[in-house]
């Protein structure tokens, strides 16, 4: 081998060369062999190709998904463009007058047009009526208070149809009224649900019903006050289910009305109003606040729900009176009360303060007051420095009987007094009553007009009431004879025997209705329940631990046990006496007392009797040895 060849394997051989060998060393090798261990194994070289490889048929796969995604959006985006298209076919109109009058009858005229080329079916119209509209000739289904549903036939191509719906419109002046028509359809190559919709407005710009309130422009603080309240219709159809509702102002206090209100004490239900109709309602009561004082009655007429208290509105109205500043004042209070509750036979004293705020003197003053109730006795009144006017009824104070409303002082104040005794219980008066009430009504006035006050009325009223309460009787015996249940038992009691008794209960009620009556008593150690007792259908019951008897009784009526039977009950107990109690009339039953409220006063009515005893004092059949107890 020359130079040139050796130097040529040193530089293009890999890693260089051995020692060239003679040839005849090398004949068992092939030219793979030397390929091999000149340029390396090819299985590496491979190895380290296949990486490579694996991630170009990666990135074709990934490549084919995301077209074949692009593909699937595409189609899904033009589908839902056709069908966006397509389910645009419908179009819906709702026509209706934009101004109305409340109560006016209305038309609403929905069209419909298939503009598609497929035939519309399953067509559903789903009709909301205006709050306050009453829907006319409804006969298909309505599903809620203010929506008609209805199933529509097929529309075809081209094909157009209309709805009409009628309803009387009611509402306030200036509110605005929404109706809208939706409908659900389907195409007929499709089961897919569209829909599609329209809405119209309506504007009351009237409302035919007149609502006015006529108050006094001022008054002065707990001057009895009339609130007239007139309405009519001038509408030419009618308003059906009308309500009438009054909002009070803090400080007035209601005292009646006529008509009588059925809700409370603010709230008249009057029906239906016919065109034409009128009506008129007043309301008495008495304002209270401080000078310069504003109060606001508000007032709505319309539809009024008992069961959610809510009211749909058609016509509100509104009236205010100021509390003004008396230039003379009176004030009056009954037993040094304003809220005095008396009972018959009683004595009641009434006090007049006067004052004048004026900084001059008033001539000629003069205070009258009218007392009256069926109660009252006229004969036992008692007047300090005044006189009772017998041709009017008017006890009256004037310079003649008090000399000081000769010329009342400036700022001068004070007080004038009568007193006066009610009937008794066994008054006829009384007897018959029921919710009975003692009224004074008071006036101070001046004919006087000093410089400067003419015009002005120089003059105050005030009126104060009593009521009168209850009076609820309560009999409580032990018996030994009686028609009731029948006693057993040694008569006296002996030691060691038991013997019975009967508790005989009985109430009577005189004026008023009391709620929660209750009469409740405790048996005594030795004393047993014998769970005997008449009437039958009462409410007793009785507690074994505790002793205690309880009789619910409820309601008891006015005049029950007076003009008509009142409620009794008797029951059996037993008792065997100790050897520690002979000689004695031991307490068999003690804490005795009846409770209930009086529905017109307000009160709690309590009522205890003396405990009872062996000593049958009741008992006429039975003499004092039969009393006490023996060995």
């Amino acid at each position: 081998m020359s130079d040139l060849d050796d130097v040529k394997r040193r530089l293009y051989t890999p890693g260089g060369v051995k020692e060239p060998q003679p040839e005849f060393f090398d004949k068992s090798q092939n030219k793979v062999e030397e390929i091999k261990r000149a340029w390396g194994d090819i299985s590496e070289t491979e190895k380290k190709e296949a990486p490579m490889i694996m991630k170009k048929k990666r990135r074709w796969r990934v490549g084919l998904i995301a077209l074949g995604l692009f593909l699937l959006g595409a189609l899904a985006l033009a589908g839902i463009f056709f069908v966006g298209f397509q389910k645009d076919t419908l179009t819906v109109s709702l026509l209706t007058k934009d101004r109305v009058e409340s109560g006016e009858r209305v038309m609403y005229q929905v069209l419909y047009k298939n503009t598609g080329s497929q035939t519309l079916k399953d067509i559903e119209l789903n009709f909301t009526y205006p709050a306050g509209a009453i829907p006319l000739k409804e006969d298909r289904g309505q599903v809620g208070a203010y929506r008609t549903q209805l199933a529509l036939a097929d529309l075809l191509s081209g094909e157009e149809a209309k709805v009409d719906l009628e309803a009387r419109l009611y509402g306030k002046q200036d509110e605005v009224k929404s109706a809208a028509a939706d409908f659900l359809y389907r195409l007929e190559n499709s089961s897919s649900r569209f829909s599609a919709k329209a809405t119209a407005v309506s504007t009351i710009v009237r409302v035919p019903l007149v609502l006015t309130v006529n108050l006094p422009a001022e008054v002065v603080s707990k001057q009895k006050v009339d609130l007239v309240i007139d309405y009519s219709s001038n509408a030419e159809s009618l308003f059906e289910n009308m309500s009438l509702g009054v909002q009070y102002p803090q400080g007035f206090q209601f005292a009646s009305a006529d008509p009588a209100p059925v809700i409370g004490d603010s709230i008249w239900t009057i029906g239906t109003i016919q065109p034409g109709d009128t009506g008129k309602i007043t309301i008495r009561g008495t304002v209270i606040g401080p000078p310069a004082d504003v109060k606001v009655f508000s007032l709505q007429m319309g539809v009024y729900n008992a069961n959610t208290r809510e009211w749909t509105s058609y016509q509100v109205a509104s009236a205010n009176t100021k509390i003004s500043t008396p230039l003379l004042s009176i004030e009056q209070t009954i037993n040094d009360g304003r809220d005095a509750i008396v009972k018959p036979g009683d004595t009641i004293r009434v006090r007049l303060h006067y004052k004048n705020i004026l900084d001059i003197a008033l001539k000629n003053v003069k205070v009258e007051a009218t007392l009256s109730g069926q109660a009252v006795d006229l004969q036992t009144l008692r007047i300090q420095n005044g006189a009772y006017d017998a041709t009017k009824g008017v006890i009256v104070w004037n310079p003649a009987s008090f000399p000081t409303f000769a010329a009342l002082p400036a700022l001068a104040s004070g007080d004038l007094n009568f007193q006066v005794q009610l009937k008794p219980n066994t008054s006829p008066d009384v007897t018959n009553g029921k919710n009975l009430t003692i009224e004074s009504r008071a006036r101070i006035s001046s004919p006087d007009r000093p410089a400067g006050l003419e015009g002005v009325d120089l003059s105050a009223e005030d009126e104060i009431a009593a009521k009168l309460a209850t009076r609820v009787a309560f009999s409580s015996r032990m018996l030994y004879q009686n028609p009731y249940l029948p006693n057993s038992g040694p008569l006296p009691p002996a030691v060691g025997k038991k013997t019975t008794y009967v508790v005989a209960w009985q109430i009577a009620n005189t004026l008023n209705d009391l709620v929660n009556v209750e009469v409740h008593a405790t048996l005594l150690p030795g004393v047993s329940w014998e769970g005997l007792f008449v009437p039958k259908e009462q409410s007793v019951t009785y507690d074994a631990g505790a002793g205690a008897v309880i009789w619910r009784i409820g309601t008891l009526g006015a005049g029950a046990g007076f003009s008509r039977n009142g409620p009794g009950f008797t029951f059996k107990i037993g008792f065997t006496p100790g050897i520690d109690q002979v000689g004695n009339s031991p307490t068999l039953v003690r804490d005795i007392q009846l409770s209930g409220i009086d529905t017109f006063t307000g009160e709690q009515v309590l009522v205890k009797v003396g405990e009872l005893t062996t000593r049958l004092e009741s008992d006429t059949l039975t003499k004092d040895s039969d009393w006490r107890v023996v060995k």
